[in-house]
């Protein structure tokens, strides 16, 4: 990983203006990012100098009330000039004060190579704590009190200047002492803006664009074209967990987008949400061909279906029928039942007309996978959820977890497929036996999350604890989560809840971070090893990773194996030839 050098970034403008929030959310993503980070607040707290201040408020202000804040005001000012040798003094001693507070807070941490994330700074200080007898408005003798607090601590790299109308600030904050009062300190912090050139936010917009724009200051520069290309494709398809209603403002239609959207196996999915606003055009014949063939796939998958249920047959497809429009490399067809009949669905499906998929590979207990040309699908019919010899789901807990799920395709068709709550952690567990996370777990995750209650995400939390798949269910939710906050600015409440019950993997979302949101993402070697080493505790897993390590010695497994990783890649084009 990549050390980024420390840096200090500061938020600065009127109170009410969202900088607290900004600042840690900040903070909070440089951290997720794997940045050695310190949130700060970074305006003067008095300490040293506290009862010096005290007293003077005493004598000098005592029955003011800031509320009527010209006349409280004049009053500061004329005591500062009245008493002008005492209040250089403690002008002096505040910003001695105040320079042990920076060394502690600011200086020792950036030298330390820890980036500082601060919540106001000098800037509010000077505006706010140092006594001084101009008036506030007076921007060239702020300029010098600026300045001279930069003798002692470090200028920032980057300054954000939250700035919101008066109106909207003194409605936001019930202590504020008069709309002229914020009146004159935006003015201020305007000029201060333009001087020191601060990256200036609309205080007054939705927080989740406030937080996008922070992101895109600070990490954009670095990102690259995919990165933007992925946050583009996840603008325009938008969330469940989030309003998607007319009118739009994030749907970008371009091919580059598409084939982004091709590997990720979401292209129907992108294409749908064009359509639904407004903006498909040069990809209307793709959106016209890939409605046709997720028909005839909805018609595939009805008729296996009725092919296997009239010979009674106890199966199940799972991780097949997504809760979006998609067609997928294959059927994923399991067969609940012994071997035997396994073997005779496999003749079943020939004598309703199947075809062997041509150049198909056999290995052990493993029969070809098939193919309806009508429909143009691939089924993968199965007996064990299984990489090679290795069982990395065992059937058996399926007992119970299979539904009737309805389809339409033309018809109502019913087809049985697990539960939700099962469907999504073979989806979880399946994208680690492949290495790859892609978009379409992404939306497969989300889709079925945003339609669970609290007790269905319960149940899906015992389902992965059941099947020994929290290692990689971890990971998955991590990525997951940061995905959706760097596309949309918040982490829905529900994948917060599954990230409470199962911790977050810093680790895993950092390498995405560091990748810059490249998709697909392939896992690291720490995650797949974390997962094996969960699943050693299931006595079937461990039974086959025992078998797995007698067959490895044989030199023609070792050849299917890399023949298999082969076909893993080249499986999604596979249909395209058979058109």
């Amino acid at each position: 990983m990549r050390r980024a050098k420390a840096k200090l970034i500061c938020f600065t403008g009127m109170d009410g203006a969202g900088k607290t929030t900004l600042a840690r959310f900040l903070a909070a993503e440089m951290k997720r990012r794997g940045v050695k980070c310190n949130y700060v607040y970074g305006r003067y707290k008095p300490f040293l100098a506290r009862p010096a201040l005290e007293i003077g408020k005493f004598l000098f202000l005592h029955g003011r009330n800031i509320r009527e804040y010209e006349d409280y005001s004049s009053a500061k000012r004329d005591a500062v000039r009245r008493f002008s040798l005492v209040s250089s003094v403690y002008q002096k001693y505040l910003l001695f004060d105040y320079s042990l507070q920076l060394l502690a807070k600011i200086i020792l941490p950036k030298r330390l190579g820890r980036t500082v994330v601060c919540d106001r700074y000098v800037y509010d200080t000077v505006m706010n704590d140092i006594p001084r007898e101009e008036a506030e408005a007076d921007f060239s003798h702020l300029r010098g009190l600026i300045e001279n607090c930069f003798r002692i601590a470090p200028e920032p790299d980057l300054v954000f200047l939250i700035d919101l109308p008066e109106e909207t600030a003194f409605q936001r904050k019930e202590d504020t002492p008069s709309l002229s009062y914020l009146k004159e300190r935006r003015k201020v912090y305007l000029e201060i803006g333009k001087e020191y050139k601060m990256k200036r936010l609309d205080g007054s917009k939705d927080l989740a664009e406030l937080k996008e724009r922070v992101r895109e200051e600070v990490f954009e520069s670095k990102n690259t074209k995919n990165s933007s290309q992925t946050m583009k494709l996840l603008k325009t398809i938008g969330s469940p967990f989030l309003p998607n209603k007319p009118p739009f403002v994030n749907g970008t239609e371009s091919l580059e987008l598409y084939d982004l959207a091709v590997k990720n196996k979401i292209s129907l999915l992108y294409l749908k949400a064009l359509k639904q606003q407004g903006r498909l055009d040069k990809l209307r014949d793709k959106y016209d061909e890939e409605q046709e063939r997720y028909l005839k796939f909805l018609e595939g998958v009805g008729k296996i279906s009725r092919t296997l249920d009239a010979s009674g047959i106890e199966y199940v497809v799972f991780k097949t029928i997504r809760p979006y429009a998609a067609v997928p490399g294959d059927v994923d067809l399991l067969i609940l039942d012994d071997y035997d009949v396994y073997k005779k669905s496999y003749e079943i499906f020939h004598e309703a007309g199947y075809k062997d998929k041509e150049g198909a590979v056999v290995s052990g207990s493993t029969i070809p996978d098939l193919i309806d040309r009508d429909a143009k699908i691939i089924i993968d019919l199965q007996w064990q959820l299984e990489l090679s010899h290795l069982i990395y789901m065992d059937k058996d807990k399926f007992r119970g977890r299979v539904i009737n799920r309805k389809i339409q395709s033309g018809a109502e068709v019913r087809v049985k497929t697990p539960t939700p709550e099962l469907d999504l952690g073979i989806v979880i567990i399946h994208s680690l036996t492949e290495y790859l996370y892609l978009l379409g777990e992404y939306y497969s995750f989300l889709y079925t999350l945003a339609r669970m209650n609290e007790g269905e995400i319960d149940e899906f939390v015992a389902v992965l604890k059941e099947n020994k798949i929290t290692a990689a269910a971890k990971s998955f939710v991590s990525i997951t989560a940061s995905l959706h906050e760097a596309a949309h600015g918040v982490i829905p409440e529900k994948l917060e809840y599954v990230l409470g019950r199962l911790g977050y993997e810093k680790r895993e979302a950092g390498r995405v971070l560091e990748n810059e949101f490249k998709m697909p993402h392939r896992y690291s070697a720490s995650t797949v090893a974390k997962e094996i080493l969960e699943k050693m505790g299931e006595r079937r897993f461990r039974r086959s990773a025992g078998v797995q390590m007698v067959k490895m010695l044989n030199p023609r497994l070792i050849k299917y194996l890399i023949g298999e990783v082969v076909e893993r890649r080249r499986r999604e084009y596979y249909l395209k030839e058979v058109e």
